[in-house]
């Protein structure tokens, strides 16, 4: 997803060859897959579960 960020984004990379906004979705990525994985190895009512997703999604 990186590779396709850079690719689709050129002017995000910084002259020293960064990207602070790509860094940005690959650390939001993580803590989406990680709130999905913790709700499904959890088990927790259906309207909390869709809350934290929802919640999760619109940060």
């Amino acid at each position: 997803m990186h590779r396709d960020l850079l690719t689709q984004h050129p002017e995000w990379i910084d002259s020293d060859g960064n990207c602070p906004r790509c860094d940005e979705y690959d650390r939001r990525l993580a803590e989406l897959i990680a709130i999905f994985q913790s709700a499904n190895e959890q088990p927790v009512n259906k309207t909390a579960k869709k809350a934290t997703m929802n919640a999760a999604i619109a940060a």
